[in-house]
């Protein structure tokens, strides 16, 4: 993301209806991978965190962001959401120290039957890599940050059965309760993909 992207984020929080319209970044790896628009290399996801730190961002949970459209509880000035997609171990080694650096809060949409796999799912040519495993969604956790729903296997839900999207979420639910304790009340589609 270039500068322009990230100025512009500071003209993009704007009211309609009485409701911000907030930003949402959403990352992948956070890793030099070349030729993978995945991912991020780690000094330009420190730069970036800089700079929404030093121009005033603040980010918001999924909860916050709920409860603003819900209610009409009221967040932060310059409000954003962080979003991490599928779970990846970079996200934790790489990301989670960054983040605590400048105070902010973020979410992460794990893949449940990949929780502490390696990420062969995603099989393009590209060389697997480590997903984070029960122990680090619980650090995650217990640093601040969220956790919510992603599926079991990461399928374009909108090509599914009805039965086979509510296994993957249902499932994906309890496999999550079991390991970290809690129920999750938000879900990210994959791939963006929805009916």
């Amino acid at each position: 993301m270039g500068i322009a992207v990230l100025a512009a984020l500071a003209i993009l929080t704007f009211y309609r209806h009485g409701k911000k319209i907030v930003p949402i970044l959403m990352y992948h790896r956070i890793a030099s991978v070349p030729g993978d628009r995945n991912s991020l290399p780690e000094e330009k996801f420190a730069w970036q965190m800089q700079y929404l730190f030093q121009n005033g961002f603040h980010t918001v949970t999924l909860a916050q962001l709920y409860t603003h459209y819900k209610e009409r509880q009221p967040l932060p000035s310059k409000p954003v959401l962080l979003t991490f997609d599928d779970g990846y171990l970079d996200n934790f080694t790489t990301a989670l120290p960054i983040l605590q650096q400048y105070g902010f809060s973020a979410v992460v949409f794990p893949i449940a039957d990949w929780v502490g796999k390696d990420n062969t799912w995603e099989n393009f040519g590209k060389a697997p890599a480590k997903m984070m495993d029960w122990q680090q969604l619980s650090a995650w956790l217990s640093c601040g940050l969220e956790v919510a729903l992603h599926t079991c296997t990461h399928p374009f839900l909108n090509a599914c059965t009805k039965e086979r999207v509510k296994d993957e979420v249902r499932r994906a639910q309890n496999i999550f309760k079991v390991n970290l304790g809690r129920n999750f009340d938000f879900f990210c589609y994959p791939y963006g993909k929805f009916d």
